[in-house]
């Protein structure tokens, strides 16, 4: 049988091995994800102008909220708002949306397929979108023009929504 002080001995620099192991796997960096991992729907608000083409357009103030759901709002009284990003519900194949403008409200529903898509070892899994058939009430919205259908981790605009002019008081 060995001394108490051979053992020590021994188990000393396997010891000290295993710890600077750990303290330099410790050191070495994580990989990060370096993409977008959110991916809500971009709405762009335009107007038509005097040569028939759309031009951005901006809301006095706009409230946006879930349908059903006045006290979880989205945005609330914004001033000059040109664009929105909205979150599609990841748990179901359609949601609504209340766009309350300084005049009327509106509510905007979107039906879209679901995908579980993996972007990466470092990012995860994300849901991405396929938008089939978006739908308004005609308070202030007078048209929706679908721009991308596939709502990913892009920055890209998916729905043009157009509304009317502000009215010339002069």
């Amino acid at each position: 049988m060995g001394s108490p002080h051979r053992e020590a001995g021994f188990f000393g620099p396997a010891l000290f091995a295993a710890l600077m192991v750990l303290f330099l796997a410790g050191c070495q960096q994580e990989e990060v994800c370096e993409e977008l991992t959110s991916n809500p729907l971009r709405i762009g608000f335009y107007m038509p102008s005097e040569s028939g083409q759309s031009v951005t357009a901006l809301i006095d103030s706009l409230t946006v909220f879930g349908l059903n759901r006045p006290e979880d709002a989205i945005y609330n009284k914004q001033s000059a708002v040109s664009r929105i990003e909205l979150p599609l519900d990841p748990g179901r194949d359609s949601c609504a949306f209340v766009l309350q403008f300084p005049e009327m409200s509106d509510t905007l529903f979107l039906f879209y397929q679901r995908e579980l898509t993996l972007l990466s070892v470092e990012c995860g899994f994300v849901m991405f979108y396929d938008l089939e058939r978006v739908e308004s009430t005609r308070h202030v919205i007078t048209g929706i023009q679908v721009n991308i259908n596939q709502v990913t981790n892009s920055f890209d605009e998916h729905l043009k929504v157009i509304v009317p002019a502000p009215a010339n008081n002069d």
